[in-house]
């Protein structure tokens, strides 16, 4: 009796170990954009070397999309810009965005959604300054 219990054991833990490894996993996954942002910054997860918005191999996207797990929707916002935004470039990105510009067929960013994380004091790559008071 005991040796068929010891060989139920076994198998038990052999079935529960491809589990166990998932869990391990998901454990030792960063867990907060701090983290994330400094696993992204010491090479620990990969988001490629293509440094634009491409949406299938582009670091930037895969960073957002991929890792981060924004949706679409948080950042896509529309056609055209408030007339009174201000945007380097911004002709071309309304053009891209009707489907006549340089550039692949996007809709319009609104870049305030970037300022959560990238300005200075924030837990990603500052791309934005704020403005002394």
């Amino acid at each position: 009796m005991h040796t068929i219990m010891n060989r139920l054991l076994v198998v038990a833990a052999f079935l529960c170990m491809p589990f166990a490894a998932v869990w391990a996993e998901e454990q030792a996954a960063p867990t907060d954009l701090y983290e994330i942002a400094q696993a992204i910054q010491e090479g620990k997860i990969d988001v490629g070397t293509r440094y634009d918005m491409n949406k299938n191999k582009g670091r930037f996207h895969l960073i957002h999309s991929e890792t981060v797990g924004l949706e679409c929707e948080g950042c896509h916002v529309a056609k055209t810009y408030a007339p009174d935004y201000l945007l380097v470039d911004r002709h071309n990105a309304e053009m891209n965005a009707a489907g006549t510009g340089k550039g692949d067929k996007a809709d319009v960013l609104d870049r305030s959604v970037c300022l959560g994380c990238h300005k200075t004091g924030g837990v990603a790559t500052v791309w934005y300054q704020t403005a002394d008071k």
